[in-house]
């Protein structure tokens, strides 16, 4: 950078307007320091839309997709999917599509009251066109597929580098984790692989509308989302914004207590039909396991040993 440019930095240009005038990509600058020498900065980079990895990253996206799709479909057409995690789906986005309500034969209850997936309404209209298990199975493929995108889009960023960035993204769709949860029958929560993605990039570079937009995208996944974006609502008001982050915990506990205590209780009766998952009974048969026998609840999160049941009789774990 020419001397000249180095004074005006010293005036307090910014160096936008110095690398505008100078002809120069804004990749870096040079700023004067205290003892007179340059330093370098990196200001941000103008990266071209069609490039030679934007182009390889889109063919594997929708190579992923096409794969997983016709695999994910051989495996129904062959009986291989499970009526629980597939059918209950079908039949409630289906009834929904004939603006019945979603009751499910399988589960005797309302898909809603299972779980507030309400990003499954997205799915319905795909079903006025040409209903059939395609639909479950093609998003869910796309959904985790394009999980890559904001990987790719932060690793360009802070890496410099769309090759380095694409070796990221290669990563994330060839993950076994990820490949096997694409086969795993159909839940909504594949839809959380690029809508909490691009959350965090989002938060990452401090770009608060579409923040906003896969937050909010990513609690409509599921009522037990919150318990992912609460984190990064912490994460938020810790290193970016203290406002924004304290609102994302707020907003997503706020939504997860009214889909189950609001939503799902006047479905079905209770707010979840999940607590059997809690050992010792539920939240409250852990802190009386915690006070009463800590030693139980230890062994129980070591592993070393399953819980013991409570006697209904005496109340006592046999």
């Amino acid at each position: 950078m020419a001397e000249g440019t180095v004074e005006n930095v010293r005036r307090g240009q910014s160096p936008a307007d110095i690398l505008e005038a100078d002809g120069a990509p804004p990749t870096a600058i040079e700023t004067a320091t205290a003892s007179g020498s340059p330093e370098r900065h990196v200001v941000g980079r103008r990266w071209r839309w069609v490039t030679a990895p934007v182009v390889i990253l889109t063919v594997a996206v929708a190579a992923y997709v096409w794969y997983f799709t016709k695999r994910s479909l051989d495996m129904h057409h062959a009986l291989g999917t499970s009526s629980y995690d597939s059918a209950l789906y079908d039949q409630g986005m289906w009834l929904l599509s004939r603006f019945r309500s979603p009751f499910s034969t399988l589960m005797g209850r309302n898909m809603f009251g299972d779980h507030a997936s309400f990003i499954l309404l997205a799915l319905v209209p795909f079903y006025w066109v040409a209903p059939g298990a395609w639909i479950m199975f093609f998003f869910q493929s796309l959904a985790i597929g394009a999980g890559a995108v904001p990987v790719f889009l932060y690793g360009r960023k802070r890496l410099g580098s769309e090759w380095f960035a694409l070796v990221g993204a290669a990563t994330y769709l060839l993950h076994p984790a990820v490949s096997w949860t694409n086969l795993e029958n159909f839940h909504p929560d594949a839809f959380l692989g690029v809508f909490v993605g691009f959350a965090i990039y989002a938060a990452l570079e401090s770009r608060w509308r579409l923040y906003v937009v896969f937050v909010v995208l990513s609690l409509l996944v599921k009522e037990d989302a919150s318990l992912v974006i609460v984190p990064l609502g912490i994460w938020v008001a810790v290193k970016r914004d203290r406002r924004i982050g304290l609102i994302t915990i707020g907003g997503s506990i706020a939504f997860m207590l009214a889909a189950m205590y609001l939503v799902m209780r006047n479905l079905i009766g209770v707010p979840t039909r999940n607590g059997w998952r809690i050992p010792f009974g539920g939240p409250r048969g852990v802190l009386d396991t915690a006070i009463t026998n800590p030693t139980d609840l230890v062994e129980h999160l070591t592993g070393a040993e399953r819980p013991r049941r409570r006697s209904p009789a005496t109340g006592r774990r046999t």
